[in-house]
Order: structure tokens, then sequence, then C-alpha cells
């Protein structure tokens, strides 16, 4: 389901599937899950390190929602947010 209002800030606790590096735009893509079952998708590009965003890991983040959309690749409902900060960052809750 979609996560968040589109215009709002909002804070999510979020497990991260996949991070791609897109070249093209030296940026990287994060896939998340909230709550076992939703996406959620930001782009990261804060230099140097991407250290945080490792697979596997959970974070607590905060950002804007948006957009909230149906994936033309997955087919699923996604929520896309953006002006991301990590405010904390665990291996587990």
């Amino acid at each position: 389901e979609y996560i968040g209002s589109p215009g709002k800030r909002s804070q999510f606790k979020l497990f991260v599937k996949d991070v791609k590096y897109i070249a093209k735009y030296n940026i990287h893509l994060v896939t998340c899950v909230e709550g076992g079952k939703n996406l959620i998708k930001f782009f990261w590009n804060k230099d140097p390190d991407v250290s945080e965003l490792i697979v596997g890991k959970t974070m607590i983040v905060t950002g804007f929602v948006k957009e909230q959309s149906v994936s033309k690749f997955s087919k699923c409902k996604e929520t896309v947010i953006n002006r991301v900060k990590i405010t904390e960052s665990a291996w587990h809750w």
C-alpha cells in the first residue's frame, strides 16, 4: 500500500532491499520495504559515501512523499520520497 501523504514530510522505518548505482546520473536508487510489505524508493546522491545504505539493514529516515503510483516495472504500489535524511540506522530492531 501507499504510505504517507503526498507533499508531506514523514518518518519511515525502512528495511533496505536493494541499492543500484545509476552511473549515467551518478546516483543510487534505494529500494526499501516498510512494515514488511510496502515499497518505498528514493534516490541518494550524497557524496562521498553510501556506506549507511547497506542491503539488509534497517534504518529510520525522514523524507517528503513525492509520488505514489503503481510501478511500471513491478506492477506494485510504491511510494517515492525525496529530501531524505537518515535519522537512525541499525542492523536490527
